[in-house]
């Protein structure tokens, strides 16, 4: 299992150099990264042997009106060359009308979703045929459209997709969209297809005043959440365990702390 880093040149360009020794892998979102750094993280890649991942917001994945082509001319060329392992997205959409959301929206859990979100699929593969990893994202309120579960609709989505597409499984956006459903975790991810999930994602929380959970990525790992990816890694046996912190660093120790963590918990409870 790679142990690695979600990075965010805003954060973490300060102390990349210090974290390139602690890790094996490292997520590089080409949305929000410009050349000069992807430049400088291939190069520092290469000189500690870490693998790279391409993560990107802008395919609209789950979109009716299909991918976003512009997007995915411009991520074929940056996954070259970064020799990327994989390119993944979310189960969501990022378009519409050909404009830019600012963000990723939730698809409904659905079978119509399910058949919208394999068709774009079949079309990423024309641009990255070897590895593709689909995302669940928080959603604070559960749809009533939706006619199958997050478990059931990742599950029937493996069902008919080919080798090729797989799962990224991010613990804190399931985590935080069972406890703002009242939905017991366990619960949640009862029939998830853990056998697909290639990738683990794993962030801090805010809890807020009204008693809700904000998937904020800018704390340090919770016991919550770790115990959340304790369960996750007796049911699954990931290549990838990245962590994801987006606001709230302010030392080089505040980035080696959560991945010793990962590191942890990667040894304690990995499937054998």
């Amino acid at each position: 299992m790679k142990i690695g880093l979600c990075y965010r040149d805003f954060i973490h360009e300060e102390w990349i150099e210090g974290i390139f020794p602690h890790i094996d892998f490292i997520e590089i979102m080409p949305d929000i990264t410009d050349v000069k750094t992807m430049k400088k993280l291939v190069e520092l890649s290469n000189y500690h042997k870490v693998s790279i991942g391409i993560h990107s917001l802008k395919s609209s994945l789950g979109s009716k009106e299909g991918v976003h082509t512009p997007s995915l001319n411009k991520y074929f060329f940056q996954h070259h060359y970064c020799n990327a392992e994989y390119f993944s997205d979310h189960a969501a959409f990022s378009h519409l009308q050909g404009k830019y959301l600012s963000t990723v929206f939730p698809i409904s859990y659905s079978k119509k979703s399910v058949e919208i979100l394999a068709k774009n699929l079949e079309t990423v593969k024309e641009y990255f045929p070897d590895l593709i990893l689909v995302e669940n994202i928080t959603q604070n309120q559960l749809s009533s459209d939706n006619e199958l579960t997050e478990a059931q609709f990742f599950k029937t989505l493996m069902d008919v997709t080919s080798k090729e597409i797989k799962l990224m499984f991010d613990v804190t956006n399931a985590y935080v969209t069972s406890f703002n459903n009242n939905i017991s975790f366990t619960d949640y991810i009862n029939e998830y297809p853990f056998d697909d999930v290639i990738c683990v994602h794993v962030s801090g929380f805010t809890r807020l005043k009204n008693g809700f959970l904000r998937d904020s990525h800018a704390n340090g790992l919770d016991q919550e959440i770790l115990d959340s990816l304790k369960l996750i890694l007796k049911k699954c046996n990931p290549k990838y365990l990245l962590l994801e912190r987006d606001f709230g660093v302010h030392s080089l120790e505040d980035t080696l702390i959560d991945i010793q963590k990962l590191k942890e918990a990667s040894l304690e409870n990995a499937l054998v």
